[in-house]
């Protein structure tokens, strides 16, 4: 009896931990560069309104991201933020239907809260990062203690980097919804789906044991 009722749980978890594995390493298709938006027609790109965002990017990329800021005219997809961050919109980037175009500071700060609701892995690109100069101002008519204060945080921040501020003041939950969030390796297309076969040596053991 005990035996039994020992297998059963085995067989429990090993058949948890494969299936757990196999929604994680489900192969998907990570975009990193603006070209890979350019080259799939489907895709539609998505920019909050009223931003310097893809002005900025089109001066810097010139060609490529005049395209992509054509598709989103033709599509109506340059738009406010709160048809930014809802269902629809989220969703679509789940289902590699739709890509964000925003300063992975705002993705970092915005997405994590929300990453209970949706199932699934927001991926940052890699390999097509566009910097560009930040200036921060504040005005004269401020007491001087608040000057420094701002003065100081903000050589902080460009001293130490934006990833660097504390988790606590710029990131308030834990970024566990994105791809870089979880062990090297597990978005790849090397991964292979498990089956009842990869089980088959377990139960002949357990049958043995019987």
């Amino acid at each position: 009896m005990a035996w039994t009722f020992g297998s059963f749980i085995i067989v429990q978890i090993v058949t948890g931990i494969l299936r757990s594995n196999t929604a994680v390493k489900r192969p998907v298709k990570l975009l990193d560069t603006f070209q890979d938006i350019v080259d799939d027609p489907k895709l539609e790109p998505v920019a909050w309104a009223g931003t310097p965002t893809m002005i900025t990017l089109e001066e810097k990329r010139g060609e490529v991201i005049r395209k992509i800021n054509e598709r989103m005219r033709q599509m109506g997809t340059l738009v406010t933020l709160d048809k930014i961050f809802n269902d629809e919109t989220f969703n679509k980037i789940l289902d590699g239907k739709a890509v964000f175009l925003q300063e992975p500071e705002s993705m970092l700060i915005d997405i994590p809260p929300l990453c209970d609701k949706y199932n699934g892995f927001f991926h940052l690109n890699a390999k097509d990062n566009v910097q560009s100069e930040l200036v921060w101002f504040f005005s004269s008519k401020l007491d001087k203690e608040t000057q420094m204060a701002y003065s100081i945080r903000t050589m902080w921040t460009f001293e130490a980097g934006v990833r660097w501020i504390r988790e606590r003041e710029v990131i308030p939950v834990p970024p566990k919804c994105f791809t870089f969030a979880i062990r090297a390796g597990p978005m790849g297309g090397d991964n292979e789906s498990f089956s009842m076969e990869h089980l088959l040596p377990f139960f002949f053991i357990l049958f043995i044991g019987y």
